[in-house]
């Protein structure tokens, strides 16, 4: 797969695709999707951004892990991670229904990392 990377990151392999330049724009796919959700998507966005569309803790590649957590707290916590781990400090999140609750989510954290680092 094109530009298939992955980390290590809270105990979970996560992978992502990153095509393009600029500001970055991560997609975010549903329950029960992948990456691959934003096949289309991926081309369009990546002529004018850096794109990143991510699989979430046991989606595709991985697979599900007997008694494995996949709680919004740990998608928040991952996306976190990642935005780290990829040195990303500004970013447009892009995702459809329950990933909107994540992003939602991440999105507060992201405030009371900010308030506590004040």
């Amino acid at each position: 797969m094109e530009n298939l990377q992955s980390a290590y990151i809270n105990g979970q392999t996560i992978h992502w695709l990153d095509k393009g330049q600029g500001k970055t724009v991560i997609l975010v796919p549903g329950s029960n999707g992948d990456f691959r959700a934003w096949t289309n998507q991926m081309q369009a966005f990546s002529k004018h951004f850096r794109t990143i569309a991510i699989s979430r803790r046991f989606q595709f590649p991985e697979k599900y892990i007997a008694g494995g957590s996949s709680s919004v707290d740990d998608n928040c916590n991952d996306l976190l991670q990642l935005l780290s781990h990829l040195n990303i400090s500004k970013v447009s999140l892009v995702g459809i229904l329950l990933e909107v609750i994540l992003l939602l989510h991440l999105l507060k954290n992201i405030l009371i990392r900010l308030i506590n680092w004040f």
